[in-house]
């Protein structure tokens, strides 16, 4: 029985040309892969790390206990990306993918400077498929229904 976190992580593996990392922004994919239920988040996957980065303070109190398996921290925008570029550094990442339909030019700006020597892998395709690519029994079984039928509204 396979967790989503795992399933990622399993598919970055085996992708070609292997992807160190994930940074996931849509709301719906954030709450299937961690169980936060709210707007301003954004999850960091690596195999090492997983961490909830809550950019919107008002959502920072559910974290606590509805995210087991994430580090959680609460930043701006700005702060999130300085904290991603240390990180990358220190574990060596060379590769994101990222949902570029979450994300404005702006933050994309922002994270392609930041991120220096970092290549950024547009995903959105990828990880919806990560999420809809279930085998029956599969931890998530229910949240994975509950997820299509929203995507299919």
């Amino acid at each position: 029985m396979k967790i989503p976190v795992s399933r990622l992580l399993d598919q970055m593996e085996n992708h070609d040309g292997g992807i160190n990392a994930a940074l996931i922004t849509n709301p719906e994919d954030v709450e299937y892969y961690s169980g936060f239920r709210g707007n301003g988040a954004v999850l960091f996957v690596h195999s090492l790390v997983r961490y909830l980065i809550v950019i919107d303070s008002d959502d920072n109190q559910q974290c606590t206990t509805d995210c087991s398996g994430f580090k959680v921290l609460s930043a701006s925008w700005d702060e999130a990306v300085s904290f991603l570029s240390e990180l990358c550094s220190k574990l060596g990442v060379h590769s994101i993918w990222f949902e570029e339909k979450h994300i404005n030019k702006e933050e994309y700006r922002l994270l392609k400077e930041s991120l220096n020597g970092v290549e950024l892998i547009p995903g959105d395709d990828f990880i919806e498929k990560t999420i809809l690519r279930k085998g029956s029994g599969d931890y998530g079984d229910d949240c994975s229904r509950r997820f299509q039928k929203r995507r299919n509204h």
